[in-house]
């Protein structure tokens, strides 16, 4: 990436986590708990959740490490972009995977838990079958380390096969 795009990956890191907490703060306003508005019925829903541990509760009550680890990720990742210059797509990856570590452990600072909203008919289907539990509710923040993590698999540098 050019000199003169250096910022973009900060500004999309500023995007991830204004998107993020955008949703969080309109969930909290206009959502009631357990009570799920379709938003393409079957397959995607709005439920308003708190997570007070990671993804399907794992450590939870780890509030404090939950956030110095998020924490610690999301400020590391944005240190890095800003020393070193990466390509366009692993800049645009590791700032996602930035943007959803920071806004969750933010989010976390302000009682101990995550808001979570976004709810998939269609992998709790899969984790039914798979788990017997759905699967559980989650939030944008989840989706930009997702996403992040699958662009980094994606874009990462393919080792050369060595020909005899």
């Amino acid at each position: 990436m050019s000199d003169g795009l250096r910022w973009l990956p900060l500004a999309l890191v500023g995007l991830w986590l204004a998107l993020d907490f955008g949703l969080k703060g309109w969930s909290l306003v206009n959502l009631v708990p357990g009570q799920p508005v379709a938003l393409v019925p079957g397959v995607l829903s709005l439920v308003l959740g708190f997570n007070p541990g990671a993804a399907w509760g794992l450590l939870s009550g780890q509030t404090e490490l939950l956030v110095l680890i998020r924490l610690g990720v999301g400020l590391g990742l944005v240190g890095y972009l800003i020393w070193k210059a990466q390509p366009f797509p692993t800049a645009v990856a590791v700032s996602l995977v930035a943007g959803g570590a920071l806004g969750n452990s933010l989010d976390k600072l302000d009682d101990g838990t995550v808001t979570d909203m976004l709810y998939s008919h269609t992998l709790s289907a899969v984790t039914r079958v798979l788990y017997g539990q759905d699967y559980p509710v989650f939030n944008l923040a989840d989706v930009w380390v997702l996403w992040g993590v699958v662009l980094l698999l994606l874009v990462r540098p393919r080792p050369r096969s060595i020909k005899p």
